[in-house]
């Protein structure tokens, strides 16, 4: 379809370490609405980039624009250029849409308190830290 050709696709180089997720672009968001992200160069040492998409063509020039040359800290300049669509898709084999936020996606064993499942062994071990998502499954 016309929209998969669309330049809707940048690559963003010489990212700091705090920018791990597609929150790291949320300052930019009155210059694009970010949909979709992918960051490489996540290991210690590792040089960080993301592969970004943005809802329309405009908005992924306005954000190169934006960041390209950019003076982001600790001595990083950034390097963010437009990349074609299906290298923006080689790079990303699981870009999917970012799903909606569920309100009821979280809440999972913590509403049938009293049950079975609520129990105390339970609470424990969520107490570690992340919530016991992956092993509760």
């Amino acid at each position: 379809s016309k929209k998969d050709d669309e330049q809707r696709y940048l690559e963003v180089r010489n990212l700091p370490d705090a920018a791990k997720g597609y929150t790291w672009f949320k300052p930019y968001s009155h210059i694009a609405n970010v949909k979709n992200t992918a960051f490489f160069g996540l290991r210690s040492g590792e040089k960080r980039w993301a592969v970004v998409e943005t809802q329309t063509e405009a908005e992924a020039a306005a954000l190169v624009k934006e960041l390209d040359n950019a003076d982001l800290g600790d001595g990083l300049i950034a390097k963010a250029n437009l990349i074609p669509p299906e290298e923006a898709r080689r790079q990303l084999p699981k870009l999917k849409e970012r799903p909606p936020d569920r309100p009821d996606a979280r809440r999972g064993a913590g509403n049938d308190r009293g049950g079975p499942r609520g129990g105390p062994e339970r609470r424990d071990f969520r107490r570690g830290g992340r919530g016991g998502r992956s092993r509760s499954r």
